[in-house]
């Protein structure tokens, strides 16, 4: 199995030697907006997607969960089975 030089594997849809797909490259840019809540109950706030849309969190979970959804949503992925878009 050929590696990427570093011990992993080619990512799906990636061609051994060949250039990324599109389905395998990051996009290039993504502007969010975070806005964060004094809380002593640890951090909270609304963060504000690429489409302006308001997407309130309490806690790093939830925050790293409306991330995560933002990159995917950007990159054009499709859902796999098991996980769910953030809307």
């Amino acid at each position: 199995m050929d590696l990427d030089g570093i011990g992993n594997e080619p990512a799906a849809g990636e061609e051994a030697g060949g250039p990324p797909t599109k389905a395998s490259r990051p996009p290039t840019s993504l502007r969010l907006a975070l806005e964060l809540h004094d809380s002593k109950a640890g951090i909270a706030g609304r963060l504000y997607d690429e489409h302006g849309a308001e997407h309130a969190f309490a806690g790093w979970l939830r925050l790293l969960t409306l991330l995560e959804a933002a990159r995917t949503r950007a990159s054009g992925e499709t859902n796999r089975p098991g996980r769910s878009a953030v809307h």
